[in-house]
């Protein structure tokens, strides 16, 4: 062992090898998921509704894996509610803070349009506050998640919802 006042102290420690053959370590569970998510191969079209450039960047590395899921951007409220009108996507992933108008009032206009009223709807907030998630799911959204993102929950609840025989009510 060296030690230095104000240096710091190196130890050094030896074992000995253990006998035999060493069986190699279980996968991890995290390991094991992420491989099931990989070997998925949801489709359809998911409509990312957020104006931080960084959050973009991130969900288009997860979707990545998923070669059939296209995932469109909006920047804004406006032009989020524009693509959903056009698009009918499978999946809107909602931020609550828009640079235009506020998620409830995304969420109100998507509602009272009849083309869009029906489409579902996963809010990504960092506000986990229960009186703003109980107000939001009032408006009928699948899922309420908080960001950062724990991504393989969040991966794994995409999949439920784009995968055959998925029910409007999950």
């Amino acid at each position: 062992m060296d030690s230095e006042p104000g240096q710091g102290t190196r130890a050094c420690m030896v074992l000995p090898l253990a006998a035999g053959v060493v069986a190699a370590p279980a996968p991890a569970p995290a390991h094991e998921a992420q491989q099931r998510l990989e070997a998925a191969d949801p489709h359809g079209v998911v409509l990312s509704v957020e104006d931080n450039p960084i959050n973009q960047i991130l969900l288009e590395q997860m979707f990545e894996m998923w070669p059939r899921v296209t995932l469109l951007q909006a920047e804004d409220g406006a032009s989020g509610l524009a693509m959903a009108q056009a698009g009918q996507p499978d999946l809107i992933l909602l931020d609550m803070h828009l640079p235009d108008m506020g998620g409830m009032e995304f969420l109100t206009h998507l509602r009272s349009d009849p083309n869009t009223q029906a489409l579902r709807v996963v809010v990504l907030s960092a506000s986990a506050m229960p009186k703003d998630v109980a107000q939001v799911m009032e408006q009928g959204v699948v899922d309420y998640l908080t960001k950062p993102l724990d991504r393989l929950p969040f991966l794994r609840r995409v999949l439920a919802l784009l995968s055959p025989g998925r029910s409007s009510a999950q």
